[in-house]
């Protein structure tokens, strides 16, 4: 990967049978149209996905965000999704095990054989610090 441009999507293409699909992505991810930025395209012919690499994670930010990208063909239109690559999730898609762990602690706990010293008789106090 070049270092200039380290933020990549995954980009699925409705169809790989476009001339120059290359050179269309290029443009398209590069353009208002899109809401990108400057980006490279990593494609091979005859290939359902592709790969861009934009400079800014805030240029795969706005791609990201934005709904329903399409390119105008000359024979119709390309329907494109993108999303982020299967080894890079998003911090928002999967839970800490920090977050986790506070989960299962804030959590009532109703076994009747635990050592657990927690008393699951009584309601515990509502607490409204720090809660949704």
């Amino acid at each position: 990967m070049d270092d200039a441009y380290p933020h990549a999507l995954l980009v699925e293409l409705g169809e790989n049978n476009v001339p120059k699909l290359k050179n269309k992505l290029v443009k398209y991810f590069q353009s208002k149209k899109s809401n990108g930025g400057d980006c490279r395209v990593e494609h091979e012919d005859r290939s359902g996905t592709a790969v861009l690499y934009f400079r800014t994670e805030e240029d795969r930010q706005r791609v990201l965000g934005k709904e329903g990208h399409e390119i105008n063909l000359d024979k119709g239109v390309l329907k494109i999704t993108v999303r982020l690559p299967n080894d890079e999730k998003s911090p928002k898609q999967e839970p800490s095990s920090e977050n986790l762990k506070t989960l299962v602690d804030n959590q009532p706990y109703s076994s009747s054989g635990s050592n657990d010293q927690r008393d699951t008789h009584h309601k515990p106090p509502a607490k409204t610090e720090g809660r949704c």
